[in-house]
């Protein structure tokens, strides 16, 4: 009740429809670039892009959906080369070996044209409605840098999904925030939207780069280090009973990652403080023997 009263306070002002709703705001020009990483999706990915599609459409404003197949192993890329000659909104790309998650979504996202970029699971799991939810935010709060769907959200919704799963995310949020230092959002729920010139800010101050599944960690803790603008949104996920599609290699090679980030961005933060004590010791700041011992 109180998180409701604090949102009716907030959202004071706003224009709003007939149901209480945040309506989207017609007279700002901008687009969304969403690009989908499809990796082994031949049995869904149609209906499912055409769904988004329809969706974006809904939205009334200038949108692309960028697909990229991460490793042409399955009819994925030719069932999508047939699907963009039924819309000119739809782009896809592909190449031959499977690189990961984060350089499918870098790859599309360098492709992209419009003032809002963002990436989408190409999976059933979310939602569509969570989608509709980060576009109102994205009207109502147009200052903000960063959109993050994230399932701890006190309004999200979790249907079906299994302990396993929901134990493994807690896990590898909680290896997250204490390897690196940071108490993240949830890094691991696939839809996120950017300004187009935050995301490319932040892909050049990446550290490390990261190809796989964790790369969703890099971004979140370069966007907090750099105290960016970001918003948490409520996001809806129905498991319908179905298997993570995370497999225990790719788990052990997220928690690998996050080690390998850890490391990077420990040696990162020593040398900005040997930098800045340095700068202290010239300008007479710090104690004598300091000085003696840089050979100031």
């Amino acid at each position: 009740f109180l998180y409701w009263l604090f949102q009716l306070w907030r959202g004071r002002g706003k224009k709003k429809n007939g149901d209480g709703e945040i309506k989207f705001d017609k007279q700002r020009k901008y687009g969304l670039s969403l690009v989908v990483p499809v990796y082994r999706g031949d049995r869904h990915i149609d209906g499912n892009i055409e769904r988004l599609i329809g969706k974006l459409e809904e939205w009334g404003r200038k949108f692309e959906v960028i697909v990229v197949v991460d490793g042409i192993v399955d009819r994925s890329y030719e069932i999508l080369r047939e699907l963009q000659k039924k819309s000119r909104k739809l782009k896809v790309f592909g190449y031959a070996r499977n690189r990961g998650k984060g350089y499918a979504v870098r790859y599309g996202l360098g492709l992209a044209k419009y003032e809002y970029v963002g990436y989408l699971d190409s999976g059933e799991d979310i939602d569509y409605a969570s989608l509709e939810y980060l576009l109102k935010r994205v009207d109502a709060y147009p200052r903000k840098d960063a959109f993050f769907a994230d399932k701890h959200h006190v309004l999200s919704w979790i249907d079906n999904v299994s302990l396993v799963r929901l134990t493994g995310s807690k896990l590898f949020h909680w290896f997250s925030s204490v390897f690196l230092r940071t108490e993240f959002y949830d890094t691991q729920v696939g839809l996120k939207l950017f300004r187009r010139g935050v995301w490319n800010e932040i892909c050049e101050r990446l550290v490390v780069g990261i190809e796989g599944f964790a790369f969703d960690v890099e971004i979140a803790k370069e966007l907090l280090d750099g105290e960016y603008k970001l918003i948490k949104c409520p996001v809806v996920i129905r498991g319908e009973g179905r298997r993570t599609t995370v497999t225990l290699l790719r788990a052990l090679e997220m928690f690998r990652d996050v080690l390998i980030l850890g490391r990077h961005y420990l040696y990162r933060d020593l040398i900005r403080a040997r930098e800045e004590l340095v700068i202290r010791v010239r300008r007479g700041l710090e104690p004598g023997w300091l000085s003696a011992f840089y050979g100031e």
